[in-house]
């Protein structure tokens, strides 16, 4: 259910925001170093440079997006096996103390038969 929930979120809303903000960015951009922006501190250094970050950000978020979404496609079809750590840091640290709990148990079982 969960990989259904982040098809459609990522298809219906990461993906169209972060291509609708990519492409709103470039002008902002790009006015910028047309006109050779500089700043007003002392020194005067170019803002294009930061500027150029907001378009790069959500150009890379939505690569970033379409690698997500064709993962979870792949696990909705059984291509690929739902890991771990697709489950996020709650699913982790499960993992870790479930392997945390079988290393104890093993413990137990080696001091028991010696």
């Amino acid at each position: 259910m969960r990989d259904w929930i982040d098809v459609f979120g990522h298809a219906f809303f990461l993906l169209p925001m972060t291509a609708v903000l990519a492409w709103l960015s470039w002008p902002f951009f790009w006015l910028s170093i047309m006109q050779n922006e500089q700043s007003t501190n002392a020194g005067g250094l170019p803002v294009y440079p930061s500027k150029l970050l907001i378009p790069l950000a959500f150009t890379l978020l939505f690569v970033q997006g379409i690698s997500e979404l064709i993962k979870r496609i792949a696990i909705i079809r059984g291509s690929l096996a739902d890991t771990v750590s697709g489950g996020g840091h709650h699913a982790a640290a499960e993992a870790e103390a479930e392997r945390v709990i079988q290393a104890a148990k093993m413990e137990a079982e080696q001091r028991g038969s010696s």
